[in-house]
């Protein structure tokens, strides 16, 4: 199969390596052979497995996301790849700690041990130990292993393994349908739990806040029973408790034989000098990198939604697609989860999953179109994602949700709020309490008019700071710029001290709010105008609030 993989504003090379015609051709009406296919895609992603970690080490390890003005690794790894700051992170320790154990690091890019067993093990082996862990380890179901590092830890005094809850934690949805003046209340609650707490939240840490304040007045509820007990959360995920001893054993009657994987030579030489390398071509490599996994995850994704419709995972003998997906296949089951959702999603917005498939826009985008656009918007949703940062976006998206309140949470924060909305009477009751109260909050911290101006948070591009902001004179008041209103513009503590005024990391011109350009990291630096508008050419600053030409109003 031959298929592109673009990112704006990077040219594509032509991916060779992943064979067969248009994964958009392909059906599957047998467990084993959608097996096959997807064991034959992990091989390409186990292959990229050291690539990954040698680009994430360099990165990580010089801090060189700072050099190209972010804040965080969260932030980059946000913004410019389109995954969260634990994946990366994880990348890079895993890959730092196989450095220094050969012969784990041969067995995971054999695929003798998978990465997420690797990710166990990694800080407990030594030297002198990793030939034992490598034979203990060796063949067993990734719970097993999860079990007896828990045990191990458990001996010596420290913490019970490696805390998933983030990456993998189970999530249960909810959804509420909500009256027009629920529906003007719930972003005005996003926003201001937001502000309260100077962090850029996702939805259900603004539910959660948003029963908390409830709480404090009301009390605090009872045990719901909502909350499922560990037997059933992993009944939930399909995973079996006698899944815990050899694979083999666990699930017998397949082969578990390891599948040669490689990559175009392009992709593979990707990291040969990575720690030497500057900044930029660090994110260059990465962000190719990730632009032709997604090319992989667009084809595992299809075959994944045939599995889980079609239940092919039982013939194979497996409970549960997110069983299968951890022990077969070397993924996470909420990776595996957010993969079949957006090829969903793909059926309903084509012009949309093309755009994954081929590197225009990652996986964090993706996700956030899902949620808005279809057949006759796709496009123009896509076209404006290339244009704008990814909280802009996110921002646009939220705008033209229809009228409910639907995220995501851990199970004890669902019941949590809906237990308080129960107690509260109403979700306008409910939400009306918390905007009132943190206005009224608001109201006492009053700064500067900027802060409003600019929505209380850092106006860098890409940055989720709301804490710690400053007010930057962008024409320097030592050099004699005026303390006014277009003048001034909002920076977090980061930006303004560090990224800005210490190492020039960030250069800002031209007039708030709507006229200002900012240049992020050395050149050629990324450019983007007011609004988190990207800028192509040297059209003059004007501002990016506004939703795609041809989405729904």
């Amino acid at each position: 199969m031959r298929a592109r993989a673009l990112s704006s504003p990077r040219t594509a090379p032509r991916w060779r390596g992943l064979r067969r015609a248009d994964p958009g051709s392909l059906v599957f009406l047998r467990g084993r052979d959608a097996d096959g296919r997807l064991r034959e895609l992990g091989a390409v992603r186990r292959a990229a497995r050291p690539l990954l970690g040698e680009l994430a080490a360099a990165l990580v390890g010089r801090r060189l996301y700072e050099t190209l003005a972010y804040r965080s690794l969260g932030d980059y790894a946000r913004e410019r790849l389109g995954m969260n700051a634990r994946t990366l992170r994880e990348w890079a320790r895993v890959w730092r700690g196989l450095a220094e154990l050969p012969l784990l690091r041969a067995a995971v890019i054999e695929g003798e041990i998978p990465w997420a067993v690797a990710r166990l093990v990694v800080g407990l082996a030594t030297p002198q130990t990793e030939a034992a862990c490598l034979e203990t380890v060796r063949g067993r179901t990734v719970r097993g292993v999860e079990a007896i590092v828990r045990a191990v830890r458990e001996a010596d005094g420290k913490t019970a393994g490696c805390d998933d809850r983030d990456e993998n934690g189970e999530r249960v949805s909810v959804r509420l349908r909500c009256t027009r003046r629920e529906a003007i209340l719930w972003p005005a609650a996003r926003e201001l739990a937001r502000r309260v707490s100077g962090e850029s939240l996702p939805a259900w840490r603004c539910a959660e806040q948003v029963a908390a304040e409830a709480a404090s007045v009301l009390g605090a509820p009872e045990a719901t029973g909502v909350l499922p007990d560990e037997s059933r959360s992993r009944a939930a995920r399909g995973e079996r408790p006698e899944a815990a001893g050899l694979r083999c054993d666990a699930v017998p009657g397949i082969s578990w034989r390891t599948l040669p994987g490689a990559l175009p030579d392009e992709i593979a030489e990707l990291p040969s000098d990575a720690a030497q390398c500057p900044a930029r071509e660090v994110d260059r490599r990465l962000r190719t990198a990730v632009a032709f996994l997604q090319t992989v995850d667009f084809e595992q994704g299809r075959i994944l939604r045939q599995m889980s419709d079609r239940g092919l995972f039982a013939e194979l003998g497996f409970e549960g697609l997110a069983e299968f997906a951890r022990e077969r296949l070397d993924m996470s089951p909420r990776t595996a989860r957010r993969l079949v959702a957006l090829a969903r999603a793909g059926r309903r917005a084509p012009a949309m999953a093309t755009a994954f498939r081929k590197g225009e826009i990652h996986s964090f985008q993706a996700h956030a179109l899902a949620r808005v656009a279809d057949l006759e918007s796709a496009r123009a949703w896509v076209e404006r994602a290339k244009q704008v940062t990814l909280r802009q976006l996110e921002e646009e998206v939220e705008a033209h949700e229809p009228a409910a309140i639907a995220f995501h949470a851990p199970p004890d924060v669902a019941a949590f709020f809906v237990a308080m909305l129960e107690r509260a009477g109403s979700l306008e009751r409910l939400l009306a309490h918390a905007v009132a109260t943190w206005v009224e909050q608001g109201e006492q911290l009053r700064d500067y008019a900027d802060f409003e101006r600019d929505g209380h948070r850092c106006t860098a591009p890409g940055c989720t700071a709301r804490r710690n902001l400053q007010s930057h004179h962008i024409h320097y008041a030592g050099r004699g710029g005026p303390d006014v209103a277009w003048n001034r513009t909002t920076l977090c503590a980061w930006h303004h001290l560090r990224a800005l005024h210490q190492k020039a990391w960030l250069r800002i011109t031209g007039r708030a709010p709507d006229g200002l350009l900012f240049e992020l990291g050395p050149e050629p630096a990324e450019r983007f105008v007011s609004g988190d508008l990207r800028r192509l050419g040297f059209a003059t600053a004007s501002s990016g609030r506004r939703p795609p030409p041809s989405a729904p109003s």
